[in-house]
């Protein structure tokens, strides 16, 4: 207990935004950067957004992207956020429903 797992240095770490307990904001932020990478548009840090570059970012994330499971793999599947409506309906806890209908009101383009 109280012992580190990892340490990620401080150049390394990814900025994700301080949004306390929240993390809506940080997880589309994120999301969004790694379909632009997935894509081949490179996300935030990469060549391409919406034909510029953003300068505030000057690493290649790819490295960290490769490690996280693919985009609607097996592993989002016990999230709910990645439920169809109708999975969404048949929940038994309404809160967990009306929360990730909350989230997805919050990330809506």
């Amino acid at each position: 207990k109280g012992e580190a797992i990892i340490d990620v240095p401080y150049e390394l770490a990814m900025n994700l935004g301080r949004e306390s307990s929240d993390p809506t904001l940080p997880a589309t932020t994120l999301l969004q950067d790694y379909c632009g990478w997935i894509s081949g548009g490179g996300g935030v840090g990469g060549a391409k957004e919406g034909g510029a570059q953003r300068q505030h970012k000057r690493r290649d994330d790819g490295p960290y992207y490769q490690m996280l499971p693919p985009y609607l793999g097996s592993d989002c599947l016990g999230s709910t956020d990645f439920f169809t409506d109708d999975a969404l309906e048949a929940l038994q806890f309404p809160s967990i429903r009306d929360e990730t209908l909350r989230r997805r009101h919050q990330t809506a383009l």
